[in-house]
């Protein structure tokens, strides 16, 4: 699998890329994924291809790029799986989380969802830890699987080939 650009939620290739940028648009980031799909293609047909975003923590973020991304004639059909970044400390709970899943099974569910960037804290001693509560399974997040928290409150539905990519960022014990 090849991730084209890495969290791209507020564009590539600024400023021509940047669809929130002066010169930039959302038909020149689509062109540029766009360009980004064939390129690999050309080099392997069978190559799976992954967009990521910063938004694992607003499904209505994620929506909203995915619908602007199609009507400006992104390759939707070309993209077979979306990554995110899901940091809890920054992003909001792992409800927001949760509902970035639920939508990508409701409205896009023939595309694979990775967690593509992660991290949580380790300890609640660490400078910024603010009392957040630290998941049940944490002994599962320090084996590098936050699969045990997705797949218990997300499963993928029966059948799916979808499920929780079982890796996380290691940090320091």
């Amino acid at each position: 699998m090849v991730q084209i650009g890495n969290e791209i939620t507020n564009g590539l290739l600024w400023d021509l890329g940047g669809p929130y940028r002066s010169g930039g648009s959302w038909a020149n980031m689509a062109a540029l994924i766009n360009q980004g799909i064939s390129a690999v293609k050309a080099v392997s047909s069978s190559t799976k291809i992954m967009i990521h975003l910063d938004s694992g923590g607003s499904w209505s973020t994620t929506s909203n790029w995915i619908s602007k991304f199609i009507a400006n004639g992104g390759a939707w059909s070309s993209v077979d799986a979306m990554g995110f970044s899901c940091y809890p400390m920054w992003q909001g709970s792992f409800s927001n989380l949760q509902s970035v899943l639920s939508g990508m099974r409701s409205s896009y569910s023939s595309k694979k969802v990775w967690i593509a960037e992660t991290a949580y804290y380790w300890t609640t001693n660490q400078a910024g830890h603010g009392g957040s509560q630290v998941p049940s399974c944490l002994e599962g997040l320090r084996r590098g699987s936050p699969s045990c928290w997705m797949q218990r409150r997300h499963p993928p539905p029966a059948g799916s080939s979808s499920s929780a990519a079982p890796m996380a960022r290691r940090g320091r014990r």
